[in-house]
């Protein structure tokens, strides 16, 4: 039997698997079928569309397995930008994009993305690229500093830490996914009134912002540095020192932040909400998105540790927020269930922290495992002013 017949049936017999339900299906075994035996041992998989952009947040750390729904695929190994045969996840910030072209043999399923499904396991990974331990150092070294500095030591710190981060890291690209812009524009959107007045703090690129400044009377981005900004984003670009929000009194309709809570040292983060309900109008709103630290650590100390060592200076969880927002003065505090952006639901803060402090008594494993992920990341907090 010629290599290329051989390969074919090892994918046929590891198609059969999985249909099966038997076994998960290692990228390298696709591309090197010596490499590896067929695990027979069944994985948990969780659904996701084939299109999808993952980051490795979602995977925690570990190699990645991947299953298709009555078929076997290939991934363009140029899509990754890293070795696929070791299925390694590349650097901790960058997201992956897979992209599956379906193979026509008879034994196997042709399947074309986006409309497919797919799922995936994860195994602990043996190692990371040297570019994630690079920026795992330099990282750690950086929050280290901001972690052992006074309150006023940092007010001049986040910037020169973020720039200088960003000058030393290895291979670090700010992740652009348009679906995941669209999925925070219709977030944010659903609370903002029209012709409302919008603010998001820890713009980054300003995606999102830039797209709610078409239908918002007035957009304010605020971010802590310059350098992560890039030029004509359409909206008004504000610098702050990482706790104070640059605008007049009661002059937004809505605060938003994804993904910046969990960056700012604890005491900065209570004095920065507080800032938040002055730039708030009356029955304004601001609305968190971080991840929960019951799953945690979601900074790149995921793959070193269970401890968030890097620029996470403090993770939360819904009752932590819940209680920060009360204390600084918010009226009340809500649970936004979204699924794909679009909110569901929205439940009373006490009774989901409530049940929240019943799941933490579980473990870590557990914890990080649908669908308790899931509950303990439901989506942002919205507290009311």
């Amino acid at each position: 039997m010629s290599p290329t017949r051989r390969w074919f049936a090892v994918l046929a017999v590891k198609s059969r698997l999985m249909r099966s339900g038997n076994g998960a299906l290692p990228l390298s075994c696709l591309f090197s079928p010596r490499r590896r035996r067929i695990g027979l041992a069944a994985r948990p998989w969780r659904r996701i569309d084939a299109a999808t952009v993952f980051s490795p947040a979602a995977f925690h750390h570990g190699t990645v397995s991947l299953m298709l729904l009555g078929g076997t695929f290939l991934v363009e190994p140029t899509s990754l930008g890293v070795a696929v045969a070791e299925t390694l996840l590349p650097a901790y910030s960058a997201p992956v994009t897979l992209r599956l072209s379906a193979l026509s043999d008879r034994n196997m399923l042709a399947i074309r993305a986006p409309e497919s499904v797919v799922g995936y396991s994860h195994s602990p990974m043996d190692s990371v690229s040297a570019d994630t331990r690079h920026n795992y150092e330099v990282e750690c070294r950086l929050a280290d500093l901001l972690r052992s500095a006074s309150a006023s030591e940092r007010r001049s710190m986040y910037a020169n830490v973020y720039d200088e981060f960003f000058r030393e890291a290895r291979n670090f690209v700010l992740p652009v996914d348009p679906r995941e812009i669209a999925r925070q524009v219709r977030l944010a959107t659903r609370f903002l009134p029209e012709n409302g007045r919008y603010l998001e703090i820890g713009a980054g690129t300003c995606a999102v912002a830039s797209q709610i400044a078409l239908s918002a009377a007035i957009a304010y981005a605020v971010e802590v540095s310059a350098e992560i900004v890039p030029p004509n984003v359409g909206v008004e670009v504000l610098l702050s020192d990482g706790v104070t929000i640059p605008v007049d009194p009661e002059s937004v309709d809505l605060v938003y932040s994804n993904q910046l809570m969990e960056h700012l040292h604890p005491e900065d983060a209570s004095e920065q909400v507080r800032n938040i309900i002055k730039a708030l109008a009356l029955g304004g709103k601001y609305v968190c998105a971080t991840p929960n630290r019951l799953t945690g650590p979601h900074d790149v100390s995921r793959y070193f540790g269970d401890t968030a060592r890097g620029f996470h200076l403090c993770e939360y969880s819904l009752g932590d927020l819940r209680r920060l927002f009360l204390e600084a003065g918010f009226r009340d505090v809500r649970v936004a269930v979204a699924l794909g952006g679009e909110v569901v639901l929205l439940v009373r803060g006490d009774l989901y922290a409530a049940v929240e402090s019943v799941l933490a008594r579980l473990p870590r494993s557990v914890r990080r495992r649908q669908p308790v992920r899931k509950f303990l990341n439901p989506g942002p907090v919205v507290a009311y002013r």
